[in-house]
């Protein structure tokens, strides 16, 4: 990493390509809501997980990696009608419905019923976007100086989900996810400055939010 923020990162998929369905132990855990990541494109699985989901009625906020992004919006869309919340980038939106970055409406158009309750699109240091039963908001990234944008999209994503399960109130999650990356954005390294606890109403305020 270089103190432009810019990075090149080495990676060893450890527990997200190893995992085994068999060892999760769904009677036992039974839970509320699931917040899925990256599978390493292991299809089994992810049809696994959103089936146990489904039969113990869980939520699902889920970020796709690459990998099963790869597989195709046709092949992707029965897990998409089950998920609750779908947190992408930009250019992971445009992969998945195959179109240029730069049609962020049509891409909306095309995933955004999708999810039962919200697709989330990030867009770097232009901000975020969130679509919902019709309506899109958009929230502008906060000001401040970006020192480092690795580990940004997860922590988004993660305090997304934190503030979605905490709160029911999706507005709520959304400024939740752009303060925790912006925690992270202008700290060095990929956990600095996360949240230590979740925002206070006056820190959710700080994040401007407006329907388009």
């Amino acid at each position: 990493m270089s103190d432009t923020g810019q990075r090149a990162i080495l990676v060893y998929r450890g527990a997200s390509a190893k995992i085994d369905a068999k060892q999760i132990d769904w009677k036992r855990i039974r839970p509320e809501w699931i917040y899925l990541t990256s599978l390493a494109g292991d299809e089994a699985l992810l049809k696994k997980i959103f089936l146990e989901a489904k039969k113990n009625g869980a939520r699902i906020v889920w970020n796709p990696g690459n990998a099963e992004l790869a597989l195709g919006l046709k092949k992707l869309t029965p897990y998409l009608l089950q998920c609750g919340i779908l947190l992408l980038n930009r250019e992971e939106a445009a992969a998945l419905a195959n179109m240029p970055p730069r049609h962020l409406d049509e891409m909306i158009h095309t995933l955004g019923t999708l999810p039962s309750q919200a697709i989330v699109i990030t867009d770097g240091a232009n901000g975020a976007y969130m679509h919902s039963h019709g309506t899109t908001w958009y929230a502008p990234a906060l000001p401040g100086k970006r020192i480092n944008t690795t580990g940004a999209g997860d922590a988004f994503g993660s305090a997304f989900a934190a503030g979605a399960i905490k709160t029911g109130n999706l507005e709520k999650a959304f400024r939740a996810g752009m303060l925790n990356a912006f925690g992270v954005i202008t700290h060095m390294g990929a956990k600095a400055g996360i949240l230590k606890k979740f925002p206070s109403s006056q820190d959710l305020r700080r994040v401007k939010v407006k329907k388009l």
